[in-house]
């Protein structure tokens, strides 16, 4: 591999929902899960796309332009209903309110190494977001990379299968991606793993990480994320 897709995408707001996580209060996790892009993608595509097709890497960073950390909470009202001789009527409770916590001004670097889909980021078929659908974001840049394979260098805010020898970070467990190809029915979650976010400027050593050849930065590479069998084994 020598060439990656690289765009630049922006946001006012994000809101990357922590699965498995039921609390008074939705947690947003410090950068996207893999089956997020995964869907980001699919809705500039206009339709679903699948690991097979493409592998994803990122950077991420939110908060800047802000005086703060770029991190705060929304309060959203929920409309509820009940199930009333067979028709869905008002709760007699009436309405109710859930917090978020949501991202300020976030920033993704996504690289994809499927130059099919160039063209797709470039005139996206839906309305790209990130999260919620009110978390409207637009693609700012997308260009075409040389990149070269390096067996270690310095990353900037991802995430990565754990554990990743001598670097902190904080774990979350994850599903890689959705299986939505049965109609009717919910969604699968597949390959559902720990994963690592990895600080900006930690050293990895790893063979997935690649070199963008017009960095400045020699040390700076990308890892560019290897999927994990449908048994969840790489």
């Amino acid at each position: 591999m020598d060439k990656l897709i690289h765009a630049t995408i922006r946001g006012i707001t994000a809101t990357f929902r922590i699965p498995l996580i039921v609390s008074g209060k939705s947690l947003c996790a410090p950068v996207p899960s893999y089956s997020t892009l995964l869907g980001f993608i699919g809705c500039c595509a206009g339709r679903e796309v699948y690991p097979d097709e493409v592998r994803i890497g990122f950077e991420y960073r939110f908060g800047e332009g802000t005086s703060g950390a770029g991190l705060g909470v929304d309060m959203e009202t929920t409309h509820r209903f009940e199930l009333k001789d067979d028709r869905l009527r008002p709760h007699p409770k009436g309405t109710s309110i859930r917090f978020y916590e949501f991202h300020a001004y976030p920033v993704l670097e996504l690289y994809l190494d499927n130059m099919d889909f160039f063209d797709i980021l470039m005139q996206p078929a839906g309305i790209p977001t990130f999260g919620r659908s009110q978390d409207l974001a637009w693609i700012e840049r997308v260009e075409k990379v040389d990149v070269e394979q390096k067996p270690s260098g310095k990353v900037c805010t991802t995430l990565m299968p754990f554990p990743q020898e001598a670097v902190g970070g904080r774990m979350l467990r994850l599903p890689e991606f959705f299986d939505n190809k049965k109609t009717g029915v919910t969604r699968d979650p597949m390959n559902i793993r720990l994963f690592q976010v990895i600080p900006t400027g930690s050293i990895i050593v790893n063979p997935n990480l690649y070199h963008v050849k017009t960095d400045e930065d020699d040390d700076h590479v990308i890892y560019l994320h290897k999927w994990a069998g449908i048994d969840g084994k790489e």
